[in-house]
């Protein structure tokens, strides 16, 4: 662990700092030098590799904490303009301009974030409950770009941002915002055949597709053939070993995203049948599941994804080439 006063040098926690536990390592408490209004503190954990001095040291920390002393009781009144306010399905980006140099922090939450309108001492107001994401910008000047992610699409957030100069004066806005919900389209493009499962001829084979959202909800299922029903198989050359999938596209949404559906992936079963005399061999995959990005760049168009179905009996496998978009509405 590492710390400083903003705008001076890190400091590393030595083991004897650290009180109040048998192994300092893992667990224990430490003290912060005194501060005075208009300080940030700051505090990093890295791993043994790196540190703030090094390359890379900005970015690779496990950990980081910011303690922004204010003021008890003063309030003070910022002159500022907001300049821009997106929302996206997964972000709220926001530039502020101030006609003073200020610190900005903003927390988000689906709940309320200001535990009391009328606490006592004031400063209380300044300290959400339960933020799920934060972003701070800790340089003191007078345009703040900060965009805070990632966020659930379609949820109403409540949002507190705390402007504080540096002499420890502060000032709170808070309000709402609605992230803009999330459409998911999914194309089975290709069933490609890796491995027949018949050394000596083609083999003979049904499949079974499925995309679920959550862990259990299954949204389609796609049947290639069945047991009574064989389609030929073949891994030799291009084209007898790749299969055209003519399956209407899958729609998921626009809707409102929270654990049921957050992760949406894909599971592929195939069985390669032998004779009543052999073991049919089966190859299977569960997953991908579906990378959602978030952020400015958050929506994605006909991006392929190759989804393999690796072996678990014989040599039978395959895979299977999709396409699928993310937008949000």
């Amino acid at each position: 662990m590492w710390h400083r006063i903003l705008g001076n040098s890190w400091n590393q926690i030595k083991d004897t700092q650290v009180f109040g536990t048998l192994n300092p390592k893992r667990s224990g408490t430490f003290e912060s030098p005194q501060l005075t209004p208009g300080q940030i503190y700051e505090v990093r954990i890295y791993d043994h590799r790196t540190s703030p001095g090094r390359p890379g040291g900005e970015t690779r920390f496990k950990a980081k904490l910011h303690v922004f002393c204010l003021l008890k009781d003063t309030e003070s009144k910022f002159d500022f303009v907001d300049e821009l306010i997106k929302v996206g399905g997964t972000y709220r980006e926001h530039i502020l301009v101030a006609k003073q140099n200020t610190f900005y922090s903003i927390v988000v939450s689906k709940d309320s974030p200001i535990p009391n309108p009328n606490p006592d001492p004031d400063i209380f107001k300044g300290f959400p409950n339960f933020p799920e994401q934060w972003a701070t910008d800790d340089i003191l000047r007078t345009i703040h770009h900060v965009t805070v992610m990632p966020l659930d699409a379609g949820n109403t957030y409540n949002y507190l941002i705390r402007l504080s100069d540096d002499k420890g004066n502060w000032q709170v806005i808070n309000g709402q915002f609605i992230t803009k919900q999330r459409k998911v389209t999914i194309d089975y493009e290709t069933l490609y055949i890796n491995d027949d499962g018949d050394n000596l001829n083609t083999g003979e084979a049904y499949f079974l597709f499925r995309i679920f959202k959550g862990e259990k909800t299954e949204v389609d299922k796609l049947m290639i053939g069945n047991k009574r029903t064989l389609r030929t198989v073949d891994d030799t050359a291009p084209p007898w070993n790749l299969h055209n999938l003519n399956h209407p596209t899958v729609i998921l949404g626009p809707e409102s995203v929270n654990d049921d559906n957050r992760v949406v992936w894909i599971h592929l079963m195939g069985v390669e049948d032998d004779s009543p005399f052999q073991v049919d061999e089966v190859a299977a995959s569960i997953g991908p599941a579906i990378y959602f990005p978030f952020g400015p760049s958050e929506e994605v168009y006909d991006q392929p994804i190759m989804v393999p179905a690796t072996t678990y009996m014989g040599t039978f496998n395959f895979s299977v080439e999709i396409t699928h978009s993310i937008e949000y509405i």
